[in-house]
């Protein structure tokens, strides 16, 4: 092994404050030598001029030409480093330890294919945000806090992992980690539209080697974004890795089923606008809910204050009414059924829409649509309910409100839910690569994407496949 590290940056237009990212790495306190690999993709900002402030090596590609897993691999082999770290330009470590920190797993061991570590929330980050965050690594490992080597898996037992299995298995974020060099050249980032972190994991640990966790190495970043773009961000999210990791449990949904999860979810909307200000400013169409919703969330996260009299965050009871009436505890034991392994959801799914009580109570053919609006509710409560956890946990009550948590978590979980269920005309091989640091965010109040969903919405579809094709297409161009 040869004494270099070298840390690879992706950029496009990062702005000002990249300043304070190469301040912290070119700080650390490391006995090797660095190289600092940034590989630029039409940035037309300042930061062309930042990278010239400091010893780094520049490498510039069309921004056509940018994908997560090829990029990567360019800068990687433009390197010197048998370590290579990758990293975000808006990621900043923690200290100057973080280095040192994140790589010594590799130099301890040589059967150790790649390191990754823990992303913290920023302390202007609202708390939708840091919590999701938490909730992120919580979800994953009970204790995510300590160090973690997954070992080796063979294919074979791979093959007999389910989709939640396989998902704790396959972690791994390129937003903060470590490769060795040799493993990588036999071992590329796999070309894939998104999540090449996840692909490149699932074959080393296939190939033999292990990926190890450490938690230790921490970089501050977070974003605060346009609910829109949390609607696309979860809905890309949740397909990709859906496909990655060979999810065959979920239906394939259709045009009513969609429909039914956009009334669903503009009716949280609604629901929303009348916690905060007690009313709907006259008869509004399902896009102006959906957008006035939305510039009302980001100005609650920007404000960082609580819509509460008190001050304080409302509890489970206050968000869900009547959450102690006999009808919710009974189907309370339900949402949390359908919340759990995918086999399961589906099974209720298939309960509820054959069922005799929904025959009766719905007009025919009403039985999907009404199965979608139960899984969705429970699937939203679960989640919440972790939120709610979490905050109670840590005691913070200065922040969001409990109102604007719950409509959060309901725009992540419809895209979620899309994108675990989307699968006619399926498009995962033409999706435009996402990056939260590359992705040209549209301006906070765009109502743009809550239009679009109007008008599918509203429109008559002569083909299933056309209609789902056409809400792909809305929910993936320009992400």
């Amino acid at each position: 092994m040869n004494d270099c590290i070298s840390v690879i940056i992706p950029t496009k237009n990062a702005g000002e404050s990249f300043r304070e990212s190469l301040d912290m790495i070119f700080s650390q306190e490391i006995a090797s030598q660095l190289e600092v690999v940034i590989i630029d993709s039409g940035s037309t900002d300042q930061t062309l001029q930042i990278c010239a402030d400091y010893p780094v090596k520049l490498i510039q590609i069309p921004a056509s030409s940018f994908n997560h897993s090829a990029t990567r691999n360019l800068a990687i082999s433009e390197s010197c480093g048998d370590i290579c770290v990758l990293t975000v330009q808006d990621a900043i470590p923690v200290d100057n330890r973080w280095l040192t920190t994140l790589v010594e797993p590799l130099v301890r061991d040589g059967r150790v294919a790649g390191v990754f570590g823990q992303q913290v929330a920023r302390d202007d980050a609202s708390f939708f945000t840091r919590y999701c965050q938490l909730l992120y690594y919580r979800e994953w490992r009970s204790d995510w806090k300590q160090e973690y080597e997954q070992l080796p898996i063979e294919t074979d037992d791979w093959e007999k992992l389910s989709h939640e299995q396989r998902r704790v298995v396959s972690r791994f974020d390129n937003t903060n980690s470590c490769v060795r060099r040799s493993v990588w050249k036999e071992i590329p980032f796999p070309v894939v539209p998104f999540a090449e972190d996840v692909a490149w994991a699932i074959d080393v640990l296939t190939a033999g080697f292990s990926i190890f966790w450490k938690p230790t190495a921490q970089v501050f970043h977070s974003h605060e974004r346009p609910l829109s773009y949390t609607l696309k961000r979860s809905y890309v999210d949740s397909k990709t890795i859906a496909v990655l990791l060979g999810d065959s449990s979920s239906s394939s949904m259709t045009h009513q089923m969609a429909r039914s999860l956009i009334k669903w979810l503009s009716k949280e909307a609604a629901r929303y606008l009348q916690s905060i200000s007690g009313q709907l400013e006259g008869k509004m169409h399902k896009s102006e809910i959906l957008a006035e919703a939305d510039r009302c969330w980001q100005l609650k996260v920007s404000a960082g204050k609580s819509s509460d009299k008190d001050g304080t965050m409302e509890s489970g009871s206050h968000l869900f009414p009547g959450a102690v009436s006999l009808k919710n505890r009974i189907f309370r034991q339900y949402y949390r059924s359908v919340s759990g392994p995918p086999w399961f959801r589906k099974m209720c799914r298939n309960i509820f829409r054959n069922g005799r009580l929904l025959r009766k109570k719905f007009k025919a053919g009403a039985g999907d649509n009404q199965s979608i609006t139960l899984e969705l509710q429970a699937c939203h409560r679960y989640f919440l309910n972790l939120l709610l956890s979490v905050h109670l946990e840590n005691a913070d009550r200065s922040e969001d409100s409990g109102s604007s948590v719950r409509y959060g978590a309901a725009v992540m979980v419809a895209g979620s839910f899309l994108g675990q269920n989307i699968k006619a005309g399926d498009r995962t091989e033409e999706l435009i690569s996402m990056d939260d640091d590359h992705v040209d965010v549209r301006l906070p109040g765009d109502i743009e994407v809550w239009k679009l969903l109007n008008d599918w919405y509203e429109q008559g579809f002569d083909q299933e496949a056309t209609a789902i094709s056409r809400l792909d297409q809305i929910l993936t161009d320009g992400v």
